[in-house]
């Protein structure tokens, strides 16, 4: 049997449910995205910001759906909030495990090593 666009959309089946379903959720992606990049033109201080040592390494931009210095500033205003913090500016793309794992590893170290000192980044 072959499943064409048509049988699926109009079966019963599990195949046919799942097609519907796929739709709806990419409506709900594309919606939940349009809404993240609106929040994401908020500006001002950040709300509940725990207050514990965080260490940010920032991508260049390129995978998000946002210009380098936008994409930059906006965790650059969301550690100002925080007491110990530090943010690492890498020049790869979003998924900077991937290029970048060696200097994350570094820096990581680094920092862990200033938390044990009591030392401020």
């Amino acid at each position: 049997m072959t499943i064409t666009r048509s049988r699926l959309l109009s079966g019963s089946g599990t195949a046919s449910a799942m097609w519907r379903m796929s739709r709806g959720t990419l409506r709900t992606v594309l919606e939940e995205t349009r809404a993240a990049l609106e929040a994401a033109d908020v500006r001002g201080p950040f709300v509940l910001v725990p207050q514990v040592p965080m260490l940010f390494f920032t991508s260049n931009g390129e995978g998000t759906a946002l210009d380098a210095e936008p994409w930059r500033q906006q965790q650059t205003d969301f550690l100002a909030n925080v007491d110990v913090s530090k943010q690492v500016f890498l020049g790869s793309g979003h998924y900077v495990h991937d290029h970048d794992h060696a200097e994350i590893a570094a820096k990581s170290k680094q920092f862990l090593r200033t938390l044990g000192t009591g030392a401020n980044s």
